[in-house]
């Protein structure tokens, strides 16, 4: 039997689980044992999480730090940046355990998912990272929808097209203007949206990716917004993707920058999903600004740059800006009388009863002629005056 200090008499197994007790508390103090506490962020929380997915409203890429975060995640931190570095690397070769303990400990977990979830937006090379876990020992081991094999092989098959693309459509003379529209161009002429996997709610990793519009030619809003970036980083051009709701959906496009100042860009929508599959391309929603966006689209404006400048605005650029009904009788009566089989117009604060697209051909007609006219179609987008008008001669 042992005797203590009160004289109370202790078990001889207590003792011993006692003694053992001390003498582990000591080794694990002296860092002879080490204790590993796993944080892990199963692939249906969505929030950390490489996918943006439509019929989702958890996900945020900017959602706020926490306190026991990075308050700044692009500061000068040496550390920060080589997290970043790694975790870049590391994702980028599909690897399946990265060694952080350099930089972060066992409390680190929520800094080291803000930065996976900046470097999977920063750099749309990197494929089909799900989701991951991260011990307190400072590993981190991130999960794939694919093996690494398949991952690097449509790593290669994406930078040969990205290297096809520059060299087919990009002139070293162009501006940064025309460089952005014959991306935005190209991207919607060569893929279509998914809606056949995404109705059905098929999950196909490569719809996500960059891959997927440009190798595959079909993707979502967050292929497409991941290609649009990936061919602007080739070109040198600055862009952010952004995350937020279109229409009441979780939704993706771009802020791009151009002489300074900042412009969204919604690929997407300007590829509308036709009903007899054809293709479509517009151009509502390039280079427009925070107000014009708003109007359907919601995001957190806090944490992204503001877009209050028109110049680039493929309307204003090009000069079809409608500003009252005499310009539009004018520019439709130029339209129909040169034979042009198209128009595409920016009407200033439009109403339906003063631009009356039927009343004013029907007055051009009676007041000219038809000019062979055979018949027209038109759209109109009323929340931002987008009018389109198709002739058939």
């Amino acid at each position: 039997m042992i005797k203590i200090k009160n004289n109370k008499i202790i078990p001889k197994p207590i003792a011993f689980l006692i003694i053992l007790g001390v003498i582990f508390v000591g080794l694990l103090s002296s860092g002879i044992i080490t204790m590993s506490f796993l944080y892990e962020v199963k692939s249906d929380n969505i929030a950390y999480t490489s996918k943006i997915r439509e019929n989702d409203n958890s996900y945020n890429v900017s959602e706020d730090i926490t306190e026991d975060g990075f308050k700044n995640i692009n500061n000068n931190s040496r550390d920060e940046d080589n997290i970043y570095e790694k975790i870049d690397e590391s994702l980028l070769s599909g690897k399946k355990k990265v060694d952080l303990s350099k930089f972060v400990g066992r409390n680190d977990s929520d800094k080291v998912f803000d930065i996976i979830k900046n470097v999977v937006y920063e750099n749309p090379y990197i494929l089909y990272y799900d989701s991951g876990r991260y011990f307190s020992n400072g590993v981190l081991k991130p999960y794939y929808k694919y093996n690494e094999a398949i991952i690097l092989n449509h790593q290669k098959k994406l930078r040969d097209k990205v290297k096809e693309i520059k060299e087919n459509i990009i002139d070293g003379d162009m501006s940064d203007y025309d460089k952005i529209k014959v991306i935005h161009d190209y991207i919607i002429n060569n893929s279509k949206y998914d809606s056949e996997n995404y109705k059905n709610n098929r999950d196909n990793p490569e719809m996500y990716t960059a891959y997927g519009v440009l190798v595959q030619g079909k993707g979502v809003c967050e292929g497409y917004t991941k290609a649009m970036k990936l061919l602007l980083n080739e070109v040198g051009i600055e862009s952010i993707i952004v995350t937020g709701r279109g229409k009441n959906q979780s939704h993706a496009w771009n802020l791009i920058k151009i002489d300074g100042d900042y412009y969204h860009s919604d690929l997407t929508w300007d590829d509308p999903v036709m009903d007899d599959n054809s293709d479509v391309l517009r151009y509502d929603y390039f280079n427009v600004t925070d107000e014009e966006m708003a109007k359907e689209h919601s995001w957190n404006k806090e944490k992204y740059p503001s877009a209050i400048k028109n110049r680039y605005n493929y309307y204003n650029h090009n000069g079809l800006i409608i500003k009252n009904y005499n310009e539009f009788y004018r520019m439709l009566k130029d339209t129909m009388v040169s034979g042009k089989k198209y128009l595409d117009i920016k009407i200033k604060d439009y109403n339906e009863n003063i631009y009356n697209i039927t009343d004013t051909i029907n007055k051009i007609t009676r007041e000219s002629g038809n000019f062979g006219l055979k018949g027209y179609n038109y759209r109109v987008n009323d929340k931002i005056g987008i009018m389109t008008i198709n002739f058939t001669k």
